[in-house]
């Protein structure tokens, strides 16, 4: 439990004590009776902006409570906040020109350690002397246009020098910011915010993935990017600790990160077959069975155009082989102890449909046990589409798919739960 912020804020006519507990959101009304026009309300805001005792300014994200009759209190929940890294009222935090993400997650994707400069650095054990060399910005930043107006960088933050109370010689860490020549309301930071986590949902297979700090800057009178807020996400599982993560890197998207970034603003409904968490990713349940044959056939019509729409009477199991056979080099090629040969296919292909038939017609007490090697091959399937639909080439592919999966199941064994 963190500390409890407090404050004032104020709904219609109504003025509001606020105290935020971790994300419970508690309003107690000020001074006075409630308004007779919020008898009885149902309230969903997108925002709340209000301001903390100690004069910073605070915007709430996702209320939704109900005001009965003469309510002197009202809660919720809400799904994040922003607030003031300081107090200045000549800084408001009603706009914003970037927002920087940090933290071990986004260390993973885009490796801090490239910043160090091996052949330039050196040790004199003699001596007992050291020469340290870091890259330049020029050198280790990657700036990418993703649109107008829309801009995105992955850069190294220099450590700092150690003091008479810090006496490390710091560390290396990566950020992410997308940033604006114009300004940003408030009303686009979920929207932004959303578009960067698909990124490290698809590419780590979690959704319970979260970031150490996220700051709003503001584009001042000189150019200069001043922070002037903190973006506080609430969470619903802890995020899943990243050295038991095997990750899509930078290196693998380069430039198609943009090709990447629209393709998920338009679909961002394909992640849903992504587990939420590590325990989440082990147990097949029914559910994200029909959530991952739902992900792969629509994904499937989308990439393989001609052949979805070339009749009426292509079937689930048709389009399942023909995404083994085309993909086969691939599969083979992650799951080293199988041959997919083509009686092997039309069974995987078989299991994969009957599954799905039975599980949608409610027939579970036929699937008591689930087969989960169709199953993991639909989700190489998926990740190998949208990996396709991006641009990236076969050879990346392949090394991606076998990063991330080569550990999955993909032979039933006698088991009494559904593990991958």
């Amino acid at each position: 439990m963190g500390k409890v912020i407090s404050g004032y804020t104020e709904i219609e006519s109504a003025k509001f004590t606020f105290f935020l507990n971790d994300f419970l959101l508690t309003l107690v009304l000020y001074k006075g009776e409630l308004p007779r026009d919020m008898f009885f309300k149902q309230y969903n805001l997108k925002n709340l902006k209000g301001e903390t005792t100690d004069h910073r300014e605070i915007c709430f994200f996702g209320l939704s409570f109900y005001s009965g009759f003469m309510s002197s209190s009202l809660e919720t929940y809400i799904s994040g906040y922003v607030i003031g890294r300081n107090n200045n009222s000549d800084v408001e935090i009603s706009s914003f020109s970037a927002l920087s993400l940090y933290g071990s997650i986004v260390d993973k994707y885009y490796n801090p350690i490239i910043k160090y400069d091996h052949k330039s650095s050196s040790n004199d054990y003699e001596k007992g002397t050291s020469i340290r060399i870091l890259k330049s910005y020029d050198e280790v930043d990657y700036h990418i246009k993703l649109a107008p107006h829309l801009d995105m960088t992955l850069g190294i933050v220099s450590p700092s020098e150690p003091t008479p109370y810090n006496s490390k010689l710091g560390d290396l860490h990566s950020y992410l910011s997308i940033t604006t020549d114009l300004e940003w309301d408030l009303d686009r930071l979920i929207a932004l915010y959303r578009n960067i986590y698909q990124f490290f949902a698809l590419f780590n297979f979690r959704k319970n993935i979260s970031f150490d700090e996220i700051v709003l800057s503001k584009r001042m009178d000189d150019g200069r990017l001043d922070p002037i807020g903190n973006f506080i996400v609430a969470t619903k599982n802890p995020c899943t600790s990243v050295h038991q993560l095997y990750t899509i890197y930078h290196s693998d998207i380069n430039e198609h990160i943009v090709d990447l970034y629209f393709f998920l603003k338009q679909f961002g409904s394909y992640l849903s077959f992504i587990p939420e968490t590590d325990n989440d990713a082990r147990i097949l349940d029914y559910s994200k069975y029909i959530q991952t044959c739902a992900v792969f056939e629509s994904l499937f019509k989308k990439y393989h155009k001609n052949l979805a729409g070339s009749t009426p009477k292509t079937t689930l199991k048709s389009k399942f082989k023909f995404a083994l056979n085309e993909y086969r080099n691939i599969i083979v090629d992650v799951f080293s102890n199988i041959e997919l040969k083509d009686s092997d296919i039309e069974d995987i292909a078989k299991a994969f449909v009957d599954q799905r038939n039975d599980l949608a017609h409610g027939d579970f007490e036929r699937r008591v046990f689930l087969s989960v090697t169709p199953y993991t091959y639909a989700v190489c399937l998926i990740y190998i589409m949208i990996l396709r639909l991006i641009k990236i080439e076969d050879q990346t592919i392949k090394r991606v798919i076998k990063k991330m999966f080569w550990n999955f199941g993909h032979k039933d064994i006698a088991q009494s739960e559904n593990e991958v």
